[in-house]
């Protein structure tokens, strides 16, 4: 039976609480149906903050927690007010409202009682293994990069912890670059990235209005600073769900998106694995969005431990050997070593993207255009970044949304009266 709205199968599915079979139900029926598409938000809203403020158990923040804690706090001072429209104030204050007193007590004590000042911060290798460098200072994890798009120069010997450091303290990026299917027709695909970008150019851009460096934007951070959730295809193998959702590439008409999400189980880790395998006569080349190991860093092994209820997001550029192709591969994935059920990779020329996924091609693309303002060849300019931002707004974005928006007119305005 479709859900509607109010139905509590919706919150079940967004704690990650429902029967595989019943999951991929509910996730065809939020794609098909807006107003669910809108409930499943506020609820995600709802969660996070209960998540975030009500978390039970002794667990202390990680150090790269911590550093995004605070780095949002800095940031916080300067993020314009988001007034919730009186529809999505209702449904709130009806979640909110079964939270006893002494519960909204002790997330204030959470919220406001201060950790440990002197922590390791993001540039602390506690959580992320044996990684040469911060894990939080690099570009997301993930394979060798095969493109041949390189860079001179070389990561500095020793890492800056947060505040951001100087444009010189930045490992130098190289941005990857399209690869043929025919050559490399399969990909590893990251499960984990870190989240300290966002924060450099929040910091650049609204305290000391200037863009930031092209180093210090990263692409796959920026889009793992939200929670990007597609509705499309759908698999889920004990308790973790893959989903994926296409969209049209704004800024290449002949290319479509794939937006790639990974969920973790509710309660516990997981190993896992996830391969891109093209389907090399029908697709010509394709991107992993993002940027391969700072040179001068050695390549280390892909992450495979998915923590509980994790989530993480990739984004693949595809481009069809011919127009009209609407099927493009798959991505295979392994959860413990157990093959999990593929996920086929596809588009529907009649189906019109989520606001998820036309969110997350605008983060990317306001990504790109921030490494280079003044170049035109990635085909990305203000004009295309101002309507992809109407089109999102019109969503009604929840508050961390909304200050991303303000963030991208901030330094639309700073590039042109520069």
């Amino acid at each position: 039976m479709k859900p509607a709205p109010d139905d509590p199968r919706l919150t079940a599915y967004v704690l990650g609480e429902c029967p595989p079979d019943e999951a991929a139900e509910i996730a065809r029926a939020i794609a098909a149906d807006p107003a669910l598409g809108l409930a499943v938000c506020e609820i995600e809203a709802v969660e996070r903050l209960l998540s975030t403020t009500l978390a039970d158990g002794d667990d202390a923040l990680t150090a790269r927690q911590r550093a995004n804690v605070l780095a949002a706090a800095r940031a916080a001072d300067a993020a314009p007010v988001t007034r919730i429209e009186p529809r999505a104030r209702h449904r709130v204050t009806r979640w909110l409202a079964p939270l006893s007193a002494a519960a909204l007590i002790l997330a204030g004590i959470i919220l406001f009682t201060p950790d440990d000042p002197a922590g390791a911060g993001a540039g602390s290798t506690a959580d992320s293994g044996d990684h040469p460098v911060p894990v939080s200072m690099l570009p997301a994890p993930g394979p060798a990069d095969a493109s041949g798009a390189r860079r001179d120069g070389a990561a500095p010997a020793t890492m800056p912890a947060p505040p951001p450091p100087s444009p010189a303290g930045h490992p130098v990026l190289r941005p990857r670059g399209p690869v043929s299917a025919a050559h490399h027709p399969q990909l590893r695909l990251p499960i984990q990235s870190g989240r300290a970008s966002y924060g450099w150019i929040a910091e650049s851009i609204r305290e000391r209005g200037e863009l930031p460096p092209a180093d210090a934007v990263r692409a796959e951070e920026i889009l793992n600073h939200h929670r990007i959730r597609p509705v499309g295809a759908t698999a889920v193998h004990r308790g973790i769900t893959l989903t994926a959702e296409t969209v049209p590439c704004p800024w290449k008409p002949s290319a479509t998106l794939a937006v790639i999400a990974i969920r973790g189980a509710r309660e516990s880790a997981h190993e896992v694995t996830t391969t891109w395998d093209a389907d090399a006569p029908a697709v010509w080349r394709y991107r992993l969005i993002g940027h391969a190991t700072p040179a001068g860093v050695a390549e280390r092994p892909l992450e495979r431990t998915l923590p509980a209820a994790a989530e993480h997001v990739v984004i693949l550029e595809i481009e069809p050997s011919s127009p009209g192709q609407e099927s493009f591969g798959s991505v295979e994935w392994t959860v413990d070593g157990e093959p999990a059920p593929t996920l086929a990779i596809s588009r529907d020329p009649d189906r019109s993207p989520s606001g998820d996924v036309r969110f997350a091609a605008l983060a990317c693309a306001f990504a790109e255009w921030l490494r280079d303002p003044a170049s035109d060849e990635n085909g990305i300019d203000p004009g295309m970044l101002r309507i992809m931002t109407r089109e999102v707004e019109s969503d009604t974005p929840v508050p961390e949304r909304a200050e991303f928006l303000e963030l991208l007119k901030k330094a639309l305005e700073i590039a042109e009266n520069g």
